[in-house]
């Protein structure tokens, strides 16, 4: 029964660290690219 548990457990565990890593990565590239968009719009105004 442990066994079974472990087998099932670590690929889960392994593959919702992978989503939540994916997820936070795209919302930091995101944020990146807003603060260059803004950047940028703040310089062509000058």
């Amino acid at each position: 029964m442990i066994k079974l548990c472990s087998a099932i457990l670590v690929p889960l565990m392994i593959g919702m660290f992978t989503v939540i890593t994916t997820i936070q990565e795209s919302r930091r590239s995101q944020l990146q690219r807003d603060a260059e968009m803004m950047k940028i719009e703040q310089q062509a105004q000058l």
